[in-house]
Order: C-alpha cells, then sequence, then structure tokens
C-alpha cells in the first residue's frame, strides 16, 4: 500500500467512456476523487456490487455536493456485457472500459480487491 502513496494514475486516451444515461462525463472540478479500478478476473457482476457504490454516490452527493467525482474503471473486453450490468443495477454514473488492458499493464494493480480503491485529493 505504500508504494501508491503520492503516485498519479493518469487514464490513456485509448481507454473508452461509456454511459448507459448520457452521452459524455461531465466530472465536476471537485477537490476529492475516488478512482475504482476493476479487473475481469472471476465474476465481474459479482465484484462490482453496483448497488452499494449507487448508495454511496448518492450519500455524498448529499453531504457533500460538488466535491467528490466517482471515477470507475473496467478491464472487459466486453462493453455489451458491461452496458447490460450498468443497466441492471440502475448505474448511471458514466465509467471507463479497459479493454485491452493498459492500465493494468502500466499501473500493475493488485488481484486483492481491497486494494483497486483509490482516494485523491
Amino acid at each position: 500500500m505504500k508504494e501508491w502513496i503520492g503516485r498519479e494514475i493518469i487514464l490513456p486516451s485509448s481507454i473508452q467512456e461509456i454511459s448507459r444515461v448520457q452521452d459524455t462525463c461531465k466530472y465536476i472540478n471537485a477537490p476529492y476523487k475516488i478512482f475504482v479500478y476493476i479487473d475481469s478476473i472471476g465474476c465481474t457482476s459479482c465484484k462490482l456490487q453496483l448497488y452499494k457504490w449507487n448508495t454511496l454516490i448518492k450519500n455524498a452527493s448529499i453531504l457533500m455536493p460538488d466535491s467528490i467525482n466517482f471515477i470507475f474503471c473496467f478491464q472487459s473486453k466486453s462493453e455489451k456485457e458491461l452496458l447490460n450490468i450498468l443497466k441492471r443495477d440502475n448505474f448511471n454514473n458514466s465509467v471507463f472500459i479497459d479493454k485491452e488492458s493498459k492500465l493494468d499493464s502500466i499501473y500493475h494493480f493488485s488481484r486483492d480487491l481491497n486494494y483497486q480503491c483509490f482516494f485523491a485529493k
């Protein structure tokens, strides 16, 4: 965990942003960011638990309006499958899809889900 303190994660321009409800993402210029990386190992739908993220995002927007950006990046080859999961779980945030695992090849994220979520100020 110490190796991540102070590191910056930059999304390559080749990573596509997708949304099931809007054409483009309109991230607010928030002082805090939560970045979540989900790899494709195992059951993607099980790991996402988007209903929990929906609750957290809703609560954060009420308690701290325009203060936190939630940025989700999924390593997945199937945009269709990911959009179906987003629809099923009523997840309206836009997300990034890393079809070629470029982000993981740059940063070598842990396979432990507990270390795939990052906070930045």
